[in-house]
This record gives C-alpha cells, sequence and structure tokens, in this order.
C-alpha cells in the first residue's frame, strides 16, 4: 500500500485546503503551495475512494481547485513580469532600463 492509502484521508484534506488557501493568497512563492494543495488533495481524495469514507471530500475538491487558480494565477504573474521587464522596459522599469 502507497502512503497515500494509509488513513481515510481526512488529513491530507485539510493540509491540502491550507495549501490551496496560501497558494491563491502567497502567488509569489513559485507555485510550491499550489503543487502541494494538488498532490494532497488527489492523495486525499484516492485514500477516501479506497477506504470508503468521504468525510472531507468537499476539503479535498476545494484544495484541488485553489491549487490549480493558484497555479494559474502564478503563471499568469509571470508572463506578466516577463512582458513588463522584457517587451515593455520603459514603461515598467524594468531591471535592463530603456534600451
Amino acid at each position: 500500500m502507497s502512503d497515500c492509502t494509509q488513513s481515510n484521508g481526512k488529513g491530507m484534506a485539510i493540509a491540502s485546503l491550507v495549501m490551496g488557501i496560501l497558494a491563491v493568497s502567497c502567488c509569489c512563492c513559485d507555485g510550491i503551495f499550489a503543487i502541494l494543495a494538488i498532490v494532497f488533495g488527489l492523495c486525499a481524495r484516492s485514500s477516501m475512494k479506497m477506504t470508503g469514507n468521504y468525510d472531507g471530500s468537499a476539503m479535498a475538491t476545494a484544495g484541488i481547485v485553489l491549487g490549480i487558480l493558484g497555479l494559474l494565477m502564478g503563471i499568469i504573474g509571470m508572463m506578466i513580469w516577463f512582458i513588463m521587464a522584457f517587451v515593455v522596459p520603459c514603461a515598467a522599469g524594468g531591471p535592463f532600463g530603456c534600451v
């Protein structure tokens, strides 16, 4: 048995929800919290399916959704930074200044 299926998954669901909230509120952390939220949520749902105890399923789902949202916010943030730093350096006062 893998580590994901050792319990009923409620603890992993709580961890997924907490990491998802951190992923959305701290999107500057390069997606670490978002990836953890998705992994913990999928692990929780897997163990819930194995045991048949779906207590905490909504928390796991919310953690996965928030993790995906945090990951998308991080990607969009990096794209905006790239555009502002390299495409429009004068408008953003980018790291290389006006060329």
